[in-house]
This record gives C-alpha cells, sequence and structure tokens, in this order.
C-alpha cells in the first residue's frame, strides 16, 4: 500500500515534540500507558452500560514485553481498539486526541482520561526509527495495522488480531548505551567512568571530581546540562565530547595530571572556549600552559566549510587573525536566474587553526600541539560529517583519559 502523508505539518512539527516539547527520553513509556489507559477505561466506560461488553474491571490489562536481542519493545492492552478511521484520524493527525473527543462525547459523566493520543504518541520516535500499530475495535471484524518511521508518513494495512485491543511495538534505536558498554570494555574501566556533556556550543565548563561518580544519575545529567568542556584530574575517568564537523581539542597537564575535553565549533570558537577552558585549568590545577600538550581532533576543514558574510564578520571583530584563517573563494551556483550571479564569492573559515591559534596565544607550546588534520566532511565513511549527511548522522567522541 502507498505511502500517505501526515495532515498536520509533518517532519517540522514531529521534530518539534519529539527535541523540544520532551526533555527527558523516558517520557515515551509514561505516554503509551496512558494511551492504553485510556483503550482501557473507554471499554470498561462502555461495559458499564453494556453487559454484552463481558468484562469486569479486573479482565482489563496493559501488558509490556520486550525482546532485547532484537531490540523490540511492545505494550499490549485489551481496551476499546481503533477502526480504520480511528487509526488514521488519531495517528494520521499529529495533534489530533481521540482521548479529548471521547470526553466531549461524555461531557456530563465524570470520566479521568490521563493522556491525549497524538501528540503524546509521537514521543515513541525519540526512541524507535520504527513503530507499528496493531489495533483491532471492539466489535469490529477485522484489524488494521498503522505503520511508521518518522515524519516521511505512514502506511495503514489490513491485520490479524483475534480480541479487541491495540499493540504498539517499537523498534529501538541503535543506543549509545551499547557503544559506551563496548569503549569502557575497550578501556577497562565502569561505563559510568566515561563523560559526555550535553553541549550547546557555549562556553560552558566542568571540573568533574570523585563526588561525581557518587551522585544520582538525575544529579549528572542536569550538571553536564548545557556543556561544552569537561576536565578532570581524577585517574580511571574518561572525559569527551561528541561532534560531526565541530572540532574537539584535548588538552593534557602532564605535570599536574589534569585533562580537558573542549567542544569547539564555530561558536564555541569565537567565544573562545579554548582560552576559557586553559584559564579554569590554570586556577583548578595550577597548570602552566607552556606545558601543556594538546590534539585537535577530526573536524571539518576550511575547504568545506563555507560561512555567510555574518559569521566572517563577527570573526573579524571579534579580532581573529583573518588573513590567515579566513578565504574568499568563488562558487559556481548552477542554480541562479540572473547570469551575473552564475558565479558568487563565499567565505571559508579554517577552524582548526583558529583553534590553534588559540592555544598559541594562550602560551601552548605549537611543538605540544598535534593537529590531526583530518577533515569529517572528505572523510565521512570513517567519520561523521552533519553537513555532509545531515543532522540526523551520528557523532564521533573524541576523549582522554588518565591512567
Amino acid at each position: 500500500m502507498a505511502k500517505k502523508e501526515f495532515q498536520a505539518e509533518s517532519k517540522k512539527l514531529m521534530d518539534m515534540m519529539i527535541n523540544s516539547i520532551y526533555t527527558n527520553k523516558e517520557i515515551f513509556l509514561r505516554e503509551l500507558i496512558s494511551n492504553a489507559s485510556d483503550a482501557i477505561d473507554k471499554l470498561y466506560y462502555k461495559s458499564l452500560t453494556d453487559p454484552s461488553v463481558g468484562m469486569n474491571k479486573g479482565d482489563f490489562r496493559i501488558l509490556i514485553t520486550r525482546d532485547k536481542d532484537n531490540r523490540i519493545l511492545t505494550i499490549e492492552d485489551n481496551g476499546i481498539g481503533m477502526t480504520k478511521e480511528e487509526l488514521e484520524q488519531n495517528l494520521g493527525t499529529i495533534a489530533h486526541s481521540g482521548s479529548l473527543d471521547f470526553k466531549k462525547d461524555n461531557k456530563d459523566e465524570n470520566i479521568d482520561i490521563i493522556g491525549q493520543f497524538g501528540v503524546g504518541f509521537y514521543s515513541a520516535f525519540m526512541v524507535a526509527d520504527k513503530v507499528t500499530v496493531i489495533s483491532k475495535a471492539y466489535g469490529a471484524d477485522e484489524a488494521w495495522q498503522w505503520e511508521s518511521s518518522g515524519a516521511d508518513g505512514y502506511e495503514l494495512t489490513p491485520a490479524e488480531k483475534e480480541t479487541a485491543g491495540t499493540d504498539i511495538i517499537l523498534h529501538i534505536k541503535d543506543s549509545t548505551d551499547t557503544n559506551r558498554q563496548l569503549l569502557a570494555t575497550e578501556l577497562d574501566i565502569d561505563a559510568n567512568h566515561i563523560i559526555m556533556p550535553h553541549q550547546t556550543h557555549g562556553v560552558e565548563t566542568r571540573i568533574i571530581g570523585k563526588e561525581f561518580l557518587s551522585l544520582p544519575e538525575s544529579v549528572k545529567k542536569m550538571l553536564l546540562e548545557g556543556v561544552d568542556a569537561v576536565m578532570t584530574d581524577i585517574q580511571g575517568i574518561c572525559i569527551g565530547v561528541s561532534t560531526a564537523d565541530c572540532i574537539p581539542v584535548l588538552l593534557y597537564d602532564e605535570e599536574h595530571h589534569a585533562a580537558a575535553a573542549i567542544h569547539a565549533g564555530w561558536r564555541g570558537t569565537l567565544a573562545r572556549i579554548v582560552h576559557k577552558t586553559i584559564q579554569e585549568m590554570r586556577i583548578a590545577y595550577q597548570t602552566e600552559p607552556t606545558k601543556l600538550k594538546a590534539v585537535i581532533g577530526p573536524g571539518i576543514s576550511i575547504e568545506n566549510f563555507e560561512v555567510g558574510d555574518e559569521v566572517y564578520n563577527a570573526f573579524d571583530q571579534a579580532a581573529f587573525d583573518m588573513n590567515s584563517i579566513a578565504e574568499e573563494r568563488i562558487k559556481r551556483n548552477p542554480n541562479a536566474d540572473d547570469p551575473s550571479k552564475l558565479f558568487e564569492k563565499k567565505w571559508h573559515i579554517n577552524l582548526p587553526l583558529a583553534n590553534l591559534q588559540l592555544l598559541t596565544h594562550n602560551g601552548v607550546n605549537e611543538a605540544n600541539i598535534i593537529n590531526t588534520d583530518i577533515c569529517t566532511y572528505d572523510n565521512a565513511d570513517n567519520y561523521f560529517s552533519a553537513r555532509r549527511l545531515g543532522i540526523e548522522s551520528g557523532r564521533i567522541y573524541t576523549g582522554i583519559i588518565i591512567r
């Protein structure tokens, strides 16, 4: 069957709900259980006035099962179920709420409906790359399957299901937990000793001490929120940053056994996050910049980092050496309607060099700096590049551990 498009503003709206409305991925399970509870409430309410339903309150159930090997999570209920039209209306329209319709139809009754099928349901895509819904409405002879891999649309096909109710089958995305555990095994450390902040292209830094490891996970997450550089002097802790074109910078103070990992995108570079991190290492560990060792990891090269005039002007006004880090290059525009605009000039900025200059300006000896000189855009087969692969590309973890 041909794929159908969502009736609401597809990808932009879904991205907003998944990435903005919900801040914790765990919320998806609460939302799906709420939906299942709603379905049970509806059939239970019907049973109170229709003896032919033949079910008592204790007969209703919500069953959650997992297939760990195949990364499948299933939430089943034996509630009222959905017809083909209801599946299309409740799930095909992202912001539609079947529960609200039910309350409106029974406005004189005291009915408690927890969730709202529609917005909450799509939180499932925070953790799943494919969602399958198999539902059979109470009293119906046929069941239907709704399936989607995201905002590109959905398919609605006949299905087999013996009893009324709904099964929601989540095909869970590949988790960073697996990669984290593999890295921990390789490094011979506990997985919770691998530290990665939630970066926001700012200049916030965080010191990781021994006490950090004993904090509740919720507190750790809070402390790492909005952080673009981490530092530590604790052995056995791997600190790092995630990138997909931005520049990762690692620092090591051999004298005081301290290290830092820095996420330097163009905004962080512009705000001199390397300078801020070095200064904070001086305060925290008495680091002498001339004795620091540094690595500039894989990131986008000047050839592929094209920027607008506003970005060039921002670097210029921030007193970067534009003669060395920027080049104006001619780019062909094959879609230009105006022949005079067939070729246009575009600025390119060398982020690795800009960060190398920040290191040396802060006293780091250039002989102690290793620049990997690997362009993530040109080497997207081995490294992730958001500019080349899109914002949904994976991320590179660049880390450092003190032994």
